[in-house]
């Protein structure tokens, strides 16, 4: 048969399937519609959609007819469902057709397969101890502790030329994101946090058929592929595996770590350099990290090219959203195998002693002050020096303000 007889075999199979009626399971219904055409007969997107379009028209209510948008986005809904592709493809059909449901249905076994193993997680990180922050302070190239403005952090990753955009979000829910560095007012926390998409753009506003739905008519936005400048940087984080024995494995297994920073929930953020050209150069090298990296505990879903990170410096709920690692460089070797470019605990110690004993009190050495207590508070949690010497700072620091008064 050729892919026609297929096309017209689809036709009449989505016809049975009736039209999808609003408050009674319609979504899930044009969702089963979409999964029919691209899952079971295996059809290119276009042409499912434009099943899908004669299908909306011929059984659905106008108050029940979906937007174009809407019909793309249960297409691409429909590629996420795990299970065997070509269910509905006889054995004289095409053969790409037939070729295309045995590549997707191994690829999808492999991802079913690839679920978090607590087990394989121990195994793998053995008797190492778990990994901390000075751990990780210690093998940065930048010191956590120095970078005390989102603006600081930002410009070390992005702006490579002045084309460069960072779309920042003041929650997870904002649809005006801020455009750095045109806009530099970037928020300091928030009920949700304050994110940053991981992809530069072009911060340029563009009409986008594809996402044309009832929520976005106009099909205008600065932040779908056709805005990314290049697909650089990739997320990984876990919200299933231990915190400390999650970190105990990503330090020890994943290259190129730019940035570990924790959420201010239960999990952490690492910002992960990966400098693919195209959308599917990214999504090929994600493919062939998915699966090792899920049964460990990694989130296949947050390895999204346009997934947005914790903006570190800032405050999500009040609790601080705080760098633990920055290496903008991003060193082609896992963290534990970095050796130690410092011990943070001695640093801040002599840093204190020097900032509390200035040759004079100026503004230098007011700054000097700010800088060594951020540090001490930073680290005090896990050094004894440093948390009693946080209140001695402080003392300091009145000593100083009532000077200038």
């Amino acid at each position: 048969m050729s892919r026609m007889d297929v096309k017209e075999r689809a036709a009449r199979y989505i016809d049975r399937m009736g039209g999808a009626v609003s408050g009674a399971g319609g979504h899930n219904h044009t969702l089963g519609v979409a999964r029919a055409l691209v899952c079971d007969f295996c059809l290119p997107d276009s042409v499912a959609l434009d099943l899908m379009l004669q299908w909306n028209v011929k059984f659905n209510s106008e108050k029940d007819k979906w937007g174009d948008g809407d019909l793309r986005h249960k297409i691409k809904s429909a590629h996420q469902w795990v299970g065997p592709r070509g269910r509905k493809l006889q054995d004289d059909d095409d053969r790409a057709l037939r070729d295309v449901a045995r590549v997707e249905t191994r690829n999808w076994t492999k991802q079913e397969k690839a679920a978090y193993d607590a087990g394989r997680l121990a195994k793998f990180v053995g008797g190492a101890p778990d990994v901390d922050l000075p751990f990780l302070a210690n093998r940065s190239e930048i010191d956590p502790a120095t970078i005390d403005d989102p603006k600081d952090f930002l410009r070390q990753l992005f702006l490579v030329d002045g084309s460069e955009r960072v779309l920042v979000f003041g929650s997870m829910y904002d649809k005006k994101p801020l455009v750095f560095p045109v806009e530099l007012a970037i928020p300091r926390g928030g009920s949700n946090g304050v994110l940053f998409l991981i992809q530069p753009v072009d911060g340029v506003t563009r009409h986008v058929p594809r996402i044309v739905s009832e929520k976005n008519p106009s099909g205008m936005s600065m932040r779908t592929a056709e805005s990314v400048i290049t697909f650089r940087y990739m997320l990984i984080e876990s919200d299933e595996a231990p915190h400390g024995l999650w970190l105990s494995a990503l330090v020890r297994l994943i290259p190129r770590v730019v940035a570990i920073v924790f959420s201010g929930g239960k999990s952490c953020h690492a910002l992960v350099r990966v400098d693919a050209r195209t959308k599917g150069e990214y999504d090929e090298i994600k493919r062939r990290m998915v699966a090792g990296l899920t049964v460990l505990g990694a989130d296949p879903q947050a390895m999204s090219w346009n997934k947005m990170m914790r903006m570190p410096c800032c405050l999500r709920d009040g609790k601080e959203q705080k760098l633990l690692y920055f290496a903008p460089s991003a060193p082609d070797a896992p963290i534990a195998s970095l050796l130690a470019r410092r011990d943070v605990f001695k640093v801040w110690a002599d840093e204190a002693v020097r900032a509390a004993y200035p040759k004079e009190i100026n503004e230098e050495s007011r700054k000097a002050l700010n800088r060594a207590l951020r540090g001490c508070e930073y680290y005090a949690k896990f050094d004894s020096v440093l948390k009693n010497t946080v209140p001695e700072l402080r003392g300091v620091m009145k000593i100083f303000e009532e000077n200038k008064k």
